[in-house]
Formats: C-alpha cells, sequence, structure tokens
C-alpha cells in the first residue's frame, strides 16, 4: 500500500479551507433548514406532537448510530491514509458498506418481530416505521468517504439538496397536529434522496469491490473502539430525548428538544471545521508528527475561541430566539437554552482532545474511556434529577458530563505527557514511535 501523502503547507491549508467551505455549506442548509420547519411544527402539531417527533428523530438518531459503528472517524481515517490507492479505497467502501447492511439486518428483523406482537396503536407504528426509515436513509449515507478523500463538493451539494427536499416535503405533508409521522417521513425522503445521490456518484467514480463477509467482519473490529465511544457519546446526547420521554413525558421533550437544537445548531457551526481538520491531521500525524502538533495548536487555539463567543452570543440571545422561533408557549426552554450554552466550550475542547488528538495517535480506547465515564454521569444523573426537575434536571446532567469527559481526557495527557500544547520537539522525540505502536494503538498505555 502506498504511502499517505499529505499536502504541502500552502496546499494543505487550501485543501482544509475548500473541505471546511463545504461543509460550512451542509451546515448553514442544516441549520437553516430547522430555523424554517421547527416553528411551523411546533406551532402546527403542539407541544405534545411536536414532542412526539422529537423522541421518533431521536429513536431513528440511535438507529443510525448503531449501524454507522464509528466508521465515520475509523473509516475516514483508514481512507485518508490511503487515499494514494485506489484499489484500498474500494475495499473500504466495500466492506464498511456490507458490514452496516448486514448490522441494519441484524436489528431490523427483530425490531419487526417485537412490532408485529407488541399492542401498540396503528399511529405509534406508523411512526415507529418512519424513524427506522429516517435511520437508515442516515446511517448508510457515505459521506465519511468524501470526508477521508477530501472532496467533499459533490456530498455537500447532495446533502444540501436531501435537506432541501425533505423541508418542502414538510410544508406539503404536515397540516395538523396528527400529521407528525408525516414530518418524520418527509425528513426520511430527503436523507434517503441525498444518501442515494453519493452512492452513485461513488459507483462511478470508485466503483465497488466483490463484498466478502471477511472484510465486513474486519471492518467490524476496526471500528469497535470508535462504536464503544459512539454510543457512550449518545448516553448523553440522543439518549437525553428517550429518557426525558420515558421519566416527564412529550411535553418536557418538547421543551427540552427546542433548546437543544437551537444550542446544537450554533455548537454546530464548529462542524464543518472540525470534519476539514480531521483529515488532514490523520495524514501530518503518519507523515509528520511535527508538523502536526503545530498545526492543531494553532486550529485549536481558534476553535476554542470559536466556540466561546458562541457560547456567550446562545446566552445572551436565547430568549429573544426561543420567542420567535417557537412561541410564548416554549418559554420554559430558555432556562434550558442557557444552561446548555456553556456546554459549548467543552464540546470543542472535547472535540480537539479526542476526535483531532487521542484517534489519530491511535488512542482510541482512552478517548472511548472518557467518553464512557461521560455517557455513565449523564444517565445516573438524569435518572435522578429528572423526575424532581423535568428538563431542568436533564440539562444540568449534559453539563455534568460534558465537563467530566473533556477534563478526563485533559488529565491523562496531561499524566503522560502527550499534550501538543508542549514543546513540539519535545512531543515528537521518541513519543510518537511508542504511540504508534500496536501497544499505543490499542490504547494500553492508559
Amino acid at each position: 500500500m502506498s504511502e499517505p501523502r499529505c499536502k504541502t503547507k500552502t496546499q494543505g491549508s487550501s485543501g482544509v479551507l475548500d473541505n471546511a467551505a463545504s461543509f460550512y455549506l451542509v451546515r448553514a442548509v442544516e441549520y437553516l433548514a430547522p430555523l424554517i420547519v421547527l416553528p411551523y411544527l411546533a406551532r402546527v402539531l403542539g407541544a405534545t406532537g411536536w414532542g412526539e417527533v422529537l423522541l421518533a428523530q431521536g429513536i431513528a438518531a440511535w438507529l443510525a448510530l448503531l449501524w454507522e459503528y464509528g466508521f465515520g472517524l475509523s473509516a475516514t481515517r483508514d481512507v485518508a491514509r490511503s487515499r494514494r490507492d485506489v484499489a484500498a479505497v474500494r475495499r473500504i467502501l466495500t466492506d464498511v458498506s456490507a458490514a452496516k447492511l448486514g448490522l441494519i439486518a441484524a436489528v431490523t428483523i427483530p425490531a419487526a418481530a417485537v412490532l408485529w406482537l407488541a399492542d401498540i396503536d396503528a399511529g405509534t407504528a406508523r411512526l415507529a416505521w418512519c424513524a427506522w426509515a429516517l435511520a437508515v436513509a442516515q446511517g448508510l449515507s457515505p459521506l465519511w468517504l468524501y470526508q477521508g478523500l477530501e472532496r467533499v463538493r459533490f456530498a455537500a451539494v447532495a446533502s444540501v439538496a436531501g435537506r432541501l427536499l425533505g423541508v418542502c416535503l414538510v410544508f406539503l405533508a404536515v397540516r395538523g397536529p396528527d400529521d407528525g409521522w408525516k414530518a418524520v417521513a418527509a425528513i426520511g425522503c430527503g436523507a434517503l434522496a441525498s444518501t442515494v445521490a453519493m452512492s452513485w456518484h461513488l459507483a462511478a467514480l470508485i466503483g465497488f469491490a466483490r463484498p466478502r463477509a471477511a472484510g465486513a467482519v474486519t471492518a467490524l473490529r476496526g471500528g469497535w473502539s470508535l462504536f464503544v465511544f459512539r454510543g457512550a457519546v449518545s448516553c448523553y446526547t440522543i439518549a437525553n430525548t428517550i429518557l426525558l420521554g420515558l421519566l416527564a413525558g412529550p411535553a418536557s421533550v418538547a421543551y427540552f428538544g427546542s433548546a437543544e437544537k437551537l444550542a446544537k445548531g450554533v455548537g454546530g457551526l464548529l462542524t464543518p471545521l472540525s470534519n476539514a481538520l480531521y483529515p488532514q491531521v490523520n495524514c501530518l500525524v503518519a507523515a509528520d508528527f511535527g508538523a502536526a502538533v503545530r498545526f492543531l495548536r494553532t486550529t485549536a487555539t481558534a476553535f476554542l475561541a470559536l466556540s466561546a463567543g458562541l457560547a456567550a452570543a446562545l446566552y445572551l440571545s436565547g430568549p429573544f430566539f426561543i420567542g420567535l422561533l417557537f412561541g410564548a408557549e416554549f418559554r420554559e426552554s430558555v432556562p434550558l437554552l442557557r444552561i446548555l450554552s456553556a456546554t459549548l466550550p467543552l464540546i470543542a475542547a472535547g472535540n480537539v482532545l479526542g476526535i483531532q488528538w487521542l484517534v489519530p495517535l491511535g488512542l482510541e480506547r482512552v478517548f472511548s474511556r472518557a467518553v464512557i465515564m461521560g455517557g455513565i454521569v449523564n444517565v445516573g444523573l438524569a435518572l435522578v434529577l429528572v423526575p424532581r426537575s423535568g428538563a431542568t434536571g436533564m440539562a444540568t446532567s449534559v453539563l455534568c458530563a460534558e465537563t467530566t469527559v473533556t477534563v478526563t481526557m485533559l488529565a491523562y495527557l496531561q499524566r503522560r505527557d502527550l499534550g501538543f500544547w508542549t514543546t513540539a520537539a519535545r512531543t515528537a522525540a521518541g513519543r510518537i514511535d511508542l504511540l504508534l505502536t500496536p501497544t499505543g494503538a490499542t490504547g494500553k498505555l492508559a
């Protein structure tokens, strides 16, 4: 297999900026689309109906996370390091696709049996199947491969078109309080169109190799550590909606979910930058570790400063936007939004320490342990606080979980003298060889 070739300094900056611009196009539409749709759905469906839609979307996101299986990180890293070898990239694409289809089948068959045997009304069953379809469309998206190749323009256009299609279908289909399932189905149709377009393009660009069961198993093994990480993250992101729905009802889900979506929308402004940085850092770690240290040190400073500014803006302007977007009925979302705004700098710091540093170094298990601790803290606190304080207890649990993750990773890196903020020469001299050995790659340095 060919050695990975990173771009030169000028080319690397240009490539990161170009990919960041493409990701920002996607993020802009992902941010603006809810601003158009959410006020409509909140008013047409009401707090209870809107809460049911949020709960269905939460279930869909959890299912999509299951069969995405961490490939968005593990397979993206593999593609970034093999981008010059078309055959290797084709094999990665095929193996990951086969693994995802196997996971979908493994989940769908028992889930269908449960729905068939369970005594649930037709409306709930319809909503559940729409959530499943949305999960399939999202989980099969091959955006990760475009990210690894650092060729995301087509994927950005396809994602934007799919999102806009979903928005149009929502306005056409949803007319009353009982149309929540139509909203989920409309969003799913947009996601499916995007996934089909990207898959068709990749079939022409790269092609698919002959599927192999052994290849799918290898892909699953390679993504296991990051799947654990993704699952742990879901314990204080996606699971919040489901836990709140079980413990406090759909109305509380609507209040919390509205604040959470606004906070995630603002925090998501940093996601395209993170996506653009990730393959470049991976390539630099393999080719020029000292350059990777300098590159990440510079970008981390800007990343954290931006997150702090966004958090302050969200805290101050949150009440205005809650009233504007959701109406007076959702004023209970204001204090929740202010609590969640404090998570933005913590999430940014966790992204830099974990996604941009520990994962490229092969220390996925260290990262996963930190996230698992955060998930345990979140679920444990939620079980105690939500029955007493409702949605406020859930927001507090999320803040504590994010703090736990960031502090845990920071303490580990500081204790092991592995921080990219230390002297570049000292970090590069003798440490990288240890980190990239099988022992380091399995996280046994912890």
